[in-house]
């Protein structure tokens, strides 16, 4: 029987502050700065288990959504920074820069919430932690942490 709780990807509160600054004199002239904070509480996390009529593990909710709590809440800071150079009076070409996850945080935002590997089999990694497939991600261990530091380059013309 269902029982009335918070849907998987159920988040209470998420706060994205991006300030930005531009750099209006002096050799940095243009340079535009964007430091960026991301802080978002938790999922519910909740006991699923297996079903002899499905091949899939997870199809079954056992004690009711969010049975097993919330996850922690997770933050990360990130940065933008894009420089113009000025070709002519309406053309620029600008070289950007976002990294994202600059202080690289390695934080577990899931647990494995299933049960059972399938109707007979008990999983022995239940409750552990690193494993997102349970709420729709990748069948992978890193789906369940803070995606690692990346950094993306780019440059474009504008006209």
């Amino acid at each position: 029987m269902l029982k009335p709780g918070h849907l998987n990807a159920d988040r209470l509160h998420i706060v994205n502050i991006y300030p930005t600054y531009i750099f209006d004199k002096g050799p940095l002239k243009g340079l535009v700065v964007t430091p960026g904070v991301k802080i978002q509480s938790g999922l519910p996390l909740t006991t699923l288990a297996a079903q002899q009529a499905y091949t899939d593990q997870g199809e079954a909710i056992l004690h009711g959504r969010g049975d097993l709590g919330r996850a922690p809440v997770t933050g990360t800071v990130d940065v933008h920074l894009d420089y113009p150079w000025k070709i002519s009076e309406t053309k620029s070409l600008h070289f950007a820069i976002d990294m994202l996850n600059i202080a690289n945080t390695k934080r577990n935002i899931l647990i494995n919430q299933n049960a059972d590997l399938d109707w007979q089999v008990h999983n022995a990694d239940f409750m552990k932690p690193g494993f997102g497939a349970a709420v729709g991600q990748s069948n992978n261990l890193l789906a369940g942490f803070v995606a690692p530091f990346s950094a993306r380059f780019h440059v474009s013309f504008n006209f």
